[in-house]
């Protein structure tokens, strides 16, 4: 990377994405009770590993690949104010929805089996 920025921004991007694939095992882990909490907690590399790698590979694949962001960004700068707005306002509630849900069914399971 040309700038050490980019290494933080690459690692918000990879956990941004792997949000969904929590949500996943979070439903998992609801759904399966105290059986998949001892899967997750024997296994934990095995979780990191459901998040991260389709996180890193899909992450790859749509951004990262041939630079592809670049081209995201060029055309988000060509957008008009109004559209800009729109899409920072709605990705930053949907990021922030994908945050709030992972944390509540957390302590869902929680409430559940805890």
């Amino acid at each position: 990377w040309d700038h050490p920025a980019q290494g933080l921004v690459f690692a918000l991007a990879l956990l941004l994405f792997a949000l969904p694939f929590y949500l996943v095992i979070n439903v998992w882990m609801i759904c399966y009770g105290p059986q998949a909490y001892d899967i997750v907690g024997r296994h934990l590399l095995l979780v990191v590993g459901l998040g991260i790698v389709p996180s890193w590979i899909i992450g790859h694949l749509v951004y990262w690949k041939k630079d592809r962001y670049l081209n995201y960004f060029a055309v988000f700068e060509k957008e008009s104010k109004k559209t800009k707005i729109v899409w920072t306002i709605g990705t930053a509630l949907a990021l922030c929805l994908l945050i709030v849900a992972n944390f509540m069914l957390m302590w869902y399971y929680a409430f559940l089996y805890g």
